[in-house]
């Protein structure tokens, strides 16, 4: 009884304990222990969820309250003034040069305004339809004074009162024989107007007049005849460019042409614009 009892040791091995790193969602230390009793957490593994919570999560909602805003701001800024009629003179010019190479029925709406810089999407903002934005892209120099042909070298200047010869002697042109993408849309689409509604055979219609009364200002008498002349001068400009295109012959286009503007000349009696070789 007077002895001290005392405790036997334990004679039970340690169990060996590992330490292995998980991956976790933060940049924090996190690790497990296994041993043959089982696996239990690490107590940086409860700091890290702590730091989730409180850094991550918080930090991401108040990231995503302040991009939010920052969109709702974006939205709500107004376009400049022009914008809107900037981006539709973009889209017209871009059909008239898909227009004119490939054709009305060879061009897609996404081509169009691909051709632009634009998305598709934003096409029905402006036109109705295709149909409806080719009467637009009919429009020349008669009709648009913002159209801007880039025949290089060549100038018509609407306020002169020899314009009749700057425009046939423009028209038919070996720059613009050349330039198909930037042709008058007469000359590159008439082919296509013929097969088009009303609405884009009216649109052809207009510039066409407009074009015969350019070229009636410039006439010396002041008829019934006048207005006749002037009919022929536009028809012998746009058909004969159309002809000549159509040839395979460039020799021949070019005869073709120069005797189209021989022609013209001598009906507009503009004698004092006698050089009639197409250049």
């Amino acid at each position: 009884m007077g002895d001290t009892l005392t405790r036997p040791p334990n004679k039970t091995p340690a169990p060996a304990i590992s330490c292995r790193r998980v991956a976790t969602p933060a940049r924090f230390c996190s690790f497990t222990f296994s041993s043959k009793s089982g696996t239990s957490r690490c107590p940086n593994e409860i700091i890290g969820s702590r730091y989730v919570t409180d850094h991550i999560l918080l930090g991401w909602t108040t990231w995503s309250a302040a991009y939010f805003r920052r969109r709702q701001r974006t939205r709500d800024m107004p376009y400049p003034t022009r914008h809107r009629s900037e981006t539709k003179k973009k889209i017209i010019q871009s059909a008239r040069r898909l227009f004119n190479r490939h054709g009305f029925d060879n061009v897609s709406v996404s081509q169009i305004m691909a051709g632009a810089g634009l998305t598709h999407g934003g096409f029905y903002s402006y036109f109705n339809s295709k149909s409806d934005l080719y009467s637009e892209v009919l429009g020349c120099f008669f009709t648009d004074p913002e159209w801007k042909s880039c025949w290089e070298g060549l100038h018509v200047d609407l306020s002169s009162t020899d314009v009749g010869p700057q425009v046939v002697r423009a028209y038919l042109s070996r720059q613009h024989f050349e330039d198909v993408e930037n042709s008058c849309p007469m000359v590159a689409l008439p082919g296509d107007v013929a097969r088009n509604g009303k609405t884009v055979r009216r649109a052809f219609e207009s510039v066409f007049k407009a074009m015969v009364d350019v070229l009636e200002r410039s006439l010396p008498n002041k008829d019934k005849t006048r207005q006749t002349k002037a009919r022929a001068i536009a028809a012998l400009s746009v058909g004969g460019m159309v002809v000549a295109r159509s040839l395979a012959d460039r020799v021949l286009a070019d005869e073709l042409r120069d005797a189209c503007m021989a022609v013209a000349f001598n009906l507009g009696n503009w004698d004092k614009h006698a050089k009639t070789k197409a250049t």
